[in-house]
């Protein structure tokens, strides 16, 4: 297996209230664009403000992140807590999952494993190592110019753990930014179970299938930071991970079936901060 894709998503936040203790923060995806070039060459792309009908299934899908939001209670330290409206988020890209499949038996099953997934995926404790890691480049003690210091995160996804670690170097600073370069390694848990959603379900004469996802590899790039929040203001990350998939038993018992895994991800983010016009009073 050995695909590439590239997306584009806006996701708008907003600072709903504040004080000495920390920030409601809002969360809005506002457009997604995604194109993926397959393994026999084919391209794909999606567009959320104009969805082609090639991709009616996996559109409708991808339709239903448009328009979600979450919020996050976020301390000064850059710590992420309280994520609300999970499951109104889940409900929404639900509602893209009924029409991608129709309502037919074996629709049905899929529409299941899809939810399943997606539970996982976005899971409170997923989402906010996600909204966690553009406050989290910043060192936790002060460090010189040209100073270093190590990082650790550790996502839970799907039954098994994926783990970033390496270090960060303290480049430059301009104008209240600071430049971040990170270099580090990546890995799954390759010993755990990977729980992929939609395998049936065992019996007492034949179990169930047990996957496991085995990745590794490395991670490199570069932040801009605000200085006196810790936050990211563009970041540029590639990341290489290889390894298998291997699952036993889905073929009968004392089966095993080994996927290659090849992926390269290549993620730029910005952030722009918006004013609010002020209101004209009535005179």
């Amino acid at each position: 297996m050995n695909n590439k894709s590239q997306a584009h998503m806006v996701i708008e936040e907003n600072v709903l209230s504040s004080d000495d203790t920390g920030a409601r923060v809002e969360v809005i995806y506002r457009d997604m664009t995604q194109s993926s070039v397959m393994r026999q060459g084919d391209k794909v792309i999606y567009d959320s403000a104009h969805p082609p009908d090639a991709m009616k299934g996996s559109g409708d899908t991808l339709k239903g992140m448009v328009g979600a939001r979450l919020s996050f209670r976020l301390s000064p330290q850059g710590q992420i807590s309280d994520i609300q409206g999970v499951k109104e988020y889940l409900n929404h890209l639900n509602q893209g999952i009924e029409k991608a499949f129709g309502q037919t038996p074996q629709a049905k099953a899929q529409q299941k494993a899809m939810r399943e997934m997606l539970g996982t995926l976005m899971s409170p404790e997923v989402l906010q190592e996600s909204f966690g890691a553009a406050y989290r480049v910043m060192p936790t003690a002060p460090v010189a110019l040209g100073g270093s210091w190590n990082y650790a995160v550790v996502t839970p996804i799907m039954g098994t753990t994926f783990t970033q670690k390496g270090q960060s170097t303290f480049v430059s600073r301009a104008g209240g930014l600071v430049t971040i370069a990170n270099k580090g390694e990546l890995s799954t848990n390759g010993g755990a179970e990977f729980k992929v959603p939609g395998l049936a379900a065992g019996t007492a004469k034949t179990p169930a299938p047990i996957s496991q996802l085995d990745l590794h590899g490395t991670s490199k790039g570069d932040a801009t930071v605000d200085e006196a929040t810790g936050l990211t203001i563009q970041s540029r990350m590639t990341q290489n991970m290889e390894g298998d998939l291997v699952m036993s038993g889905l073929m009968g018992a004392g089966s095993e079936l080994t996927i290659p895994m090849k992926i390269k991800d290549e993620t730029i983010s910005r952030m722009e901060e918006v004013k609010a016009t002020p209101c004209l009073s009535a005179s």
